[in-house]
C-alpha cells in the first residue's frame, strides 16, 4: 500500500548538523511520481533512502516548511521517527499528517520517539 504523509516542520532548530527523517515498517515509494519532495529553508544537502531521509544543516539553523513522503507498507501501521530537531523557542513543535478512513489524521512529532501512523489508508 501506498500513501502520501506531510511533515511541518514549522520553524524547529538543528541540535546536530543532521537533521533526520527515519521510517519503521515501511519505505519510501520511489517509484512514485509523488516519491519525496521538500519545500524546506534551512538545509544544505538532502540525501534520500529507502527509509531514512538525512538533511545537512548547521548546528544551531532554523529548519522551516514542509517534506511530504509517498511511503509504501505491508502489514503493520509504519512509524515515523524526527531525529535532532527540537522546536524553537518561539516556534511550533513539528507535525506530521498522514491519511486515514474519512480524512486524515495529524500529530505532534517529538523528537526521538517513534509515531506510529495508527489507521493509515492508502491514498
Amino acid at each position: 500500500m501506498d500513501a502520501q504523509v506531510t511533515i511541518n516542520f514549522a520553524g524547529g532548530i538543528a541540535s546536530t548538523n543532521l537533521v533526520q527523517v527515519v521510517l519503521g515498517q515501511a519505505v519510501l515509494a520511489l517509484q512514485s511520481v509523488r516519491g519525496a519532495l521538500a519545500n524546506i529553508i534551512g538545509f544544505t544537502n538532502m540525501t534520500v533512502y529507502p527509509a531514512q531521509i538525512v538533511f545537512s544543516t548547521p548546528s544551531g539553523g532554523a529548519f522551516d516548511g514542509t517534506l511530504a513522503l509517498t511511503l509504501s507498507w505491508n502489514g503493520e501501521d509504519p512509524t515515523v521517527t524526527l531525529d535532532n530537531l527540537v522546536q524553537a523557542p518561539h516556534g511550533a513543535p513539528a507535525t506530521i499528517t498522514w491519511p486515514v478512513a474519512g480524512g486524515t489524521e495529524t500529530q505532534i512529532l517529538t523528537p526521538g520517539n517513534p509515531l506510529t501512523l495508527s489507521g493509515i489508508v492508502a491514498d
